[in-house]
This record gives structure tokens, sequence and C-alpha cells, in this order.
């Protein structure tokens, strides 16, 4: 039953667990990378250069109509406060110094690299198509063991062995040790005390906030 399972991978969101997570039970998934969209090998560059940018669609393009529509699609998302600053201490964004000149990014829509730009985007832009939700299950990061335990356990996968694989494997961001001391102590506090970076959150990812019912009055 597994084996018609596919994780699609969602930029700062839990992502790099989660793969950990599919690889041990052999679990298929995708993400950007794959595609050549902000990297990976130069044929995948070159293979994906004028294909779709969301995954869904990419995805469907290679899968074919039948069996994307076979498998059984999850990704997770995240809100959009704290992914907003978890973008922001991503390597694509290191030159970037302050979470006000990241906020800039978005308002204006100019990114240092087609990499910094994937990280940024909207998780609804990658699960939508023609307005319909391209994924069988979301989980939140803000709930993730218990979401990724009802959407695993139909196909045998209890809530003892998600715990104990979180027990296990800890969310860590390893990147926030070679960070500067303002990106590694930054909070939600400190990174939205003034209306400008409340305000470019909520307009660029305003998408993110109604589709996965978050609250734009909740940072966390």
């Amino acid at each position: 039953m597994l084996n018609n399972l596919l994780f699609i991978r969602m930029p700062r969101c839990a992502s790099a667990s989660l793969k950990t997570f599919c690889d041990i039970h052999k679990i298929d998934y995708v993400g950007g990378t794959d595609y050549g969209f902000w990297g990976g090998s130069l044929s995948n560059r070159l293979k994906y250069k004028f294909t779709p940018y969301c995954l869904s669609k990419r995805i469907l393009i290679d899968y074919g109509t039948k069996k994307f529509n076979e498998k059984f699609k999850f990704t997770s998302v995240r809100n959009p406060y704290s992914r907003a600053l978890s973008i922001w201490r991503h390597d694509s964004f290191s030159k970037i110094h302050t979470f006000t000149e990241f906020c800039k990014c978005l308002n204006s829509q100019s990114f240092p690299s087609a990499r910094a730009k994937w990280h940024a985007s909207a998780s609804a832009d990658h699960v939508f198509t023609e307005g319909e939700l391209r994924v069988d299950c979301v989980l939140k990061v803000e709930s993730l063991v218990t979401d990724l335990s009802n959407c695993m356990h139909p196909f045998g996968i209890s809530i003892d062995q998600i715990s104990e694989f979180f027990d296990a494997n800890p969310r860590i961001d390893n990147s926030i040790k070679l960070l500067s001391d303002e990106k590694s102590t930054m909070t939600l506090d400190s990174a939205y005390v003034s209306s400008f970076e409340r305000d470019s959150v909520r307009k660029f990812y305003a998408k993110d906030f109604e589709t996965f019912g978050y609250s734009e009055e909740v940072f966390w």
C-alpha cells in the first residue's frame, strides 16, 4: 500500500524530517530540486527549464493523469509567519541580512536567485491548479505528529511508530549554527514588532492564510 503514496516536499515545512520518514518507509517523494527549479543536476535544470513552476502541475505532467490520480498525495504546510522567518534564515537568502530586507523582497517580488524564489513561494501555489486542491492530505507543522498519524493510519503506520520516529529524529534546523547572530536569535515577537513586516507577510502569503486556515493574528 505504501508504494501508492507520494509526498510533495514543501520548502521550510519540515520537509527534511518528512523526507527521512519517507526514506524509512520507502514512500516516494518529490520536491523542487527534482525538477531543477533551483538546482539539482544540470540535466534536470535543462530538461525542466520551460516547464510549470507549480509542483503538482509538474508532477501531473510527469506521472500522467491516471497515475497521478491513483497516488495518495500528501504535503506539509506551516504558519506563514514562522515559515517566512525560516525562509529568511535559509542560505539562499544569505545576502539578505535583515528580516525587513526580506519583507521588501516579498513586496517587490524580487529575489536573490531562483532558489530563493522557490523557497519563498506560497505553499498554495504548489498544490492548487485551476482552483482545485491536488493533494489528498495536508499536514500542519504545528500538529505534525497528530496529522501524520491520521494520514498514515489507513496505510498501517501507527501513531506510536510516528511518535517514536520524531523522538529519534527531532526537528532541528542545522543551518542555524551557520547563521549570523541576528538571524539565529531573531524570534517571532521581534521579527514582527512593526506593522510593515506583518503586513508584508500577510499580503504575500494571503492564499496560505486563507486556504490552510491560519489566523493572521497568530504568529506561531
